[in-house]
């Protein structure tokens, strides 16, 4: 296994930009995207690494400044504890007790 690595650039970020800007549907950042490093000479490295889908996501809507993001998925529901024994699903749960169960390390995937 090897660290999923947090994304903070995209590097077609003013192509995409400009097309969503011109109304063009745009499919950018599946699957999270390929980890690079700029080497010293400006050239792309591409690493060992899978890059966070999610984050990525968000990444790219703050990019072309949207208003909302949506993530779909095949998950059945938002659990505590996810893929553990002691899982528990939550069927409500508002933004503040999403942010509190994170910062507790009950919820792993809140954005």
């Amino acid at each position: 296994m090897v660290p999923s690595p947090q994304p903070i650039r995209i590097m077609e970020e003013d192509t995409i930009r400009t097309l969503f800007n011109k109304g063009t549907i745009v499919i950018a950042s599946g699957r999270g995207g390929v980890p690079v490093v700029i080497e010293d000479d400006g050239t792309l490295s591409g690493v060992e690494g899978v890059i966070d889908k999610d984050r990525s996501s968000v990444l790219l809507a703050q990019i072309v400044s949207v208003d909302i993001l949506l993530i779909l998925t095949d998950v059945d529901n938002v659990y505590t504890n996810y893929n553990r024994p002691n899982q528990k699903p939550l069927f409500h749960l508002s933004f503040e007790e999403a942010k509190k169960l994170a910062e507790e390390g009950i919820l792993h995937k809140a954005v």
